[in-house]
């Protein structure tokens, strides 16, 4: 080389990255005694799931995965069979709200079955700490 100095020459080096499965959750969650999460994917994973109490579980997609303990649950993303398509792990922490006590009160009826008025006695709960659901 005789004293002279050489630059290295530049190589572009393409790293290709895997794709991830395709679901999202929430990162927290109030919920009653329990609550059933539902994945919504057009991927056909299985969901791995570690509960507070550090037991496991699996789920296929679709299929609810329950929710019934206070604290962070894991969930684990796997498309089994496929190598270009790297697991995720998510986490959701679940709070237990306690329920409420309540009472049913007919309040209105007018001549039929459809319009009758109703309100709930919700004892000495604050009504702004409560959400109303009709079904």
């Amino acid at each position: 080389m005789n004293g002279e100095y050489v630059l290295p020459r530049g190589t572009e080096l393409i790293i290709p990255g895997k794709d991830q499965p395709n679901f999202q959750i929430p990162k927290t969650i109030n919920i009653g005694q329990s609550f059933e999460l539902t994945s919504i994917t057009s991927q056909a994973l299985v969901f791995a799931i570690t509960r507070p109490d550090m037991t496991t579980d699996s789920k296929n997609a679709g299929e609810p995965i329950l929710l019934d303990q206070k604290g962070e649950y894991i969930i684990f993303g796997i498309l089994l069979g496929k190598t270009d398509i790297c697991s995720s792990e998510w986490r959701i922490v679940a709070d237990l709200l306690d329920p409420v006590d309540f009472k049913v009160i007919l309040i209105s009826e007018v001549c039929d079955v459809v319009n009758r008025g109703y309100e709930a006695n919700i004892y000495l709960k604050d009504p702004s700490t409560v959400v109303f659901l009709a079904k």
